[in-house]
């Protein structure tokens, strides 16, 4: 009861908000919303009320769905407040509104409430064929309904596919992202170690050819070293030639001296 209540408070608000700032559709919506509430709540005065305001702003725009909603639901007051005759011409007027605007909703409503108010002025003839208009609209309302279900569910799940295309592009994209950046980190990586080697050949050659030059320079100053006395012996071994041949040469003079 209380949230009954509360909800139509909510719509009086809502239908004041949308009266004040002019947006007739809305203040169609809510009132025969209310409407319908008052109803359902066996409050059928109130309700009409509500419909002949409803009915009174719709007639300002010449609105045929709005026009098609008040009579529908002044109708309704009227078959509750007992008024069958009132409530059969109102209904049989909203379903010329309602046809007009081709508004399945209004069709199928306003025939389920004109076959109950044949049946309740006697006419059971004309209430079988209301309830059969009814059952007619409501299976074409069901299909509409059901189309538009499937509409959306289907443009959902074409969202949703979609939706994951671009996770699934955009993952792909960071795995693409996160492998060239491992690849550049790795070739990085290799550029660095190369780098690295080179330095290390370069500096082990250096120390080569030093330790080489170096050798070098011992086996000269090892070769100088040697020369130098070899020649030292060899103009020892001359002087001493020399010396023994003056030695030999002064011992052949004493000797022809002696002789002579």
């Amino acid at each position: 009861m209380g949230d009954t209540a509360g909800a139509r408070t909510a719509l009086l608000e809502a239908r004041r908000l949308a009266l004040e700032q002019g947006n007739l559709r809305i203040f169609a919506a809510t009132s025969y919303n209310m409407a319908t509430q008052l109803l359902e709540a066996g409050k059928a005065d109130t309700a009409r009320i509500i419909a002949e305001e409803l009915l009174a702003q719709a007639r300002t725009t010449g609105d045929q769905q709005d026009l098609s909603a008040g009579l529908t639901a002044l109708g309704h007051a009227y078959h509750d407040l007992g008024d069958h005759s009132a409530a059969r011409d109102t209904l049989l007027r909203a379903l010329e509104m309602a046809q007009r605007a081709a508004d399945l909703s209004m069709l199928n409503e306003g025939n389920r409430l004109l076959a109950q108010t044949y049946a309740a002025l006697g006419d059971h003839g004309k209430a079988w064929e209301a309830i059969n208009t009814h059952m007619r609209y409501k299976d074409s309302l069901y299909t509409v309904e059901k189309t538009a279900e499937i509409d959306r569910l289907q443009a959902e799940f074409e969202s949703e596919k979609k939706d994951q295309h671009i996770t699934d592009l955009q993952e792909r994209g960071v795995l693409v992202r996160a492998r060239n950046r491992w690849l550049g980190i790795g070739i990085g990586a290799l550029a660095l170690a190369a780098s690295l080697i080179v330095v290390v050949l370069l500096q082990k050659r250096r120390k080569d050819v030093a330790a080489l030059n170096a050798r070098l320079a011992l086996e000269r100053a090892e070769k100088d070293r040697l020369d130098e006395q070899l020649d030292h012996k060899r103009r020892e071994l001359t002087a001493k030639a020399l010396h023994l041949s003056q030695k030999n040469e002064l011992l052949q003079d004493l000797k022809e001296h002696g002789d002579g």
